[in-house]
């Protein structure tokens, strides 16, 4: 890359600009997504496999704290709803005594409301942090040739997904049934949109790669697999 960039710059103070020179608005922002995807590689499963559930230590615990987050948003929802409504609705105030003892309850009312609706917000991001990784980490781990995905412990009696695939052996489908299954399940497993939203065309745009495609590449590439189809 720095070698293309030099060459690209004295191109372009020689004949001009063109589609493929460096602009830092457009190379910048691509570096934290390059790092990002080689982290996925190479640590994601390593680090996530202590937290899929049946195979991981805590993999009880991310599903528990999912459905607690989940319990404890819907609440907070709950809560904060009623308060509004019951701050909606007219006050009969008859003296001053009444209408400090009215203002005083309903500063109680507008701390428990805020309250709530941080404890919603707060929950709301668990809930759905934990419940991806607990669905995307027990799908991986089933979908594995040995059964032993996402980095956790590996029982030799780990069945894995050959074991239900069909046909029963991979490579046995014939070549157009093999074809016309890839051909739209590779189509809507690729993130092809992002690694591709560059304007400049050098070797910076190959650092565009998807840094969360695991939250949704593994429903049709997974759905491969379990058809017997080894390779796309």
């Amino acid at each position: 890359m720095a070698g293309e960039y030099w060459w690209l710059r004295r191109r372009a103070a020689r004949n001009g600009p063109t589609a493929g020179d460096y602009e830092k608005r457009d190379t910048l922002p691509a570096w934290p997504w390059a790092w990002g995807a080689w982290w996925r590689r190479s640590w994601g499963p390593k680090l996530l496999g202590p937290f899929t559930p049946g195979r991981g230590r805590y993999g009880k615990a991310v599903v528990v704290g999912a459905l607690g987050a989940a319990a404890t948003t819907t609440v907070a929802d709950i809560v904060a709803r009623w308060i509004d409504e019951a701050e909606r609705e007219p006050a009969a105030v008859n003296g001053s005594a009444v209408h400090s003892g009215h203002d005083e309850k309903r500063d109680e009312h507008t701390v428990a409301a805020r309250v709530a609706r941080r404890v919603s917000s707060v929950g709301g991001v668990i809930a759905v942090v934990a419940g991806g990784v607990a669905i995307t980490t027990t799908w991986a781990s089933r979908t594995t040739p040995s059964g032993c995905g996402g980095g956790g412990s590996c029982p030799t009696s780990a069945p894995g997904q050959w074991r239900w695939r069909r046909p029963s052996r991979p490579g046995t489908s014939s070549t157009t049934g093999t074809t016309a299954s890839c051909t739209p399940a590779a189509t809507c497993g690729r993130s092809t949109s992002l690694h591709h939203s560059s304007e400049h065309y050098n070797l910076s745009t190959a650092l565009r790669q998807p840094v969360a495609e695991a939250f949704g590449t593994f429903v049709p590439f997974g759905s491969l697999c379990l058809f017997g189809i080894s390779r796309v």
